[in-house]
């Protein structure tokens, strides 16, 4: 399942899936996606102190996150045994439904890695300067289909929606999917030994403009 998702997202990547976007987009957390998070959470290490869900079209949703216990830094990625979406669709009549995430049932399994300050440092400098230069999109293009991808600090959001691959949202994209294989490699690792592309690809971001 880990497999066919981050193929997907790859996917979305390699072709111009939606509106090339340089800045991400506010947000305003809707009942769907609180659902969402308040599972992926559950199945973390900890608080999180920034993370990513994302919310594909047609498979479950996902999530990266970064917390500190006890001086460590985690890296987890979480999944999803089933789209929380497609479960909360509850019939109201013979030919009728309605979707309702009070009633979304799905469970959430964890890979959970150590990753050096280092890292956490230039991934806490990031989601931060992402977030707060996040603006309204200047694009009258709509994705249909396509995929949400909310970075988030506590109290803050920023959303991209299946940027193309050569934009600046493009590669925070890939950067979270790389940091979902660094997750997963790592397994109980005492310090990650793998961080090298998830470093290079943050030194390669281009700077985010006003």
């Amino acid at each position: 399942m880990r497999g066919a998702l981050l193929t997907l997202a790859l996917a979305c990547l390699a072709v111009p899936c939606g509106a090339a976007e340089d800045h991400l987009a506010p947000c305003d957390l809707q009942e769907y996606e609180q659902g969402v998070e308040a599972i992926a959470q559950a199945a973390m290490p900890g608080v999180p102190e920034l993370w990513v869900t994302v919310f594909p079209s047609f498979i479950p949703e996902w999530s990266v996150s970064v917390s500190t216990i006890d001086g460590r830094h985690l890296l987890t990625h979480v999944i999803f045994d089933r789209s929380f979406w497609y479960s909360s669709w509850v019939k109201t009549g013979p030919d009728t439904a309605i979707n309702d995430p009070s009633k979304g049932r799905a469970r959430a399994k964890a890979k959970t890695a150590n990753i050096s300050a280092e890292l956490y440092d230039a991934l806490r400098s990031e989601w931060e300067k992402s977030i707060k230069k996040a603006r309204a999109s200047e694009s009258e293009t709509v994705v249909v289909d396509g995929v949400m991808y909310n970075f988030r600090l506590p109290g803050q959001c920023g959303s991209a929606r299946s940027p193309h691959s050569e934009a600046r949202n493009g590669k925070l994209v890939d950067l979270v999917i790389e940091l979902a294989r660094l997750a997963d490699s790592q397994k109980s690792a005492p310090v990650a030994r793998n961080e090298g592309s998830v470093l290079t690809k943050l030194r390669e971001l281009p700077p985010v403009t006003d």
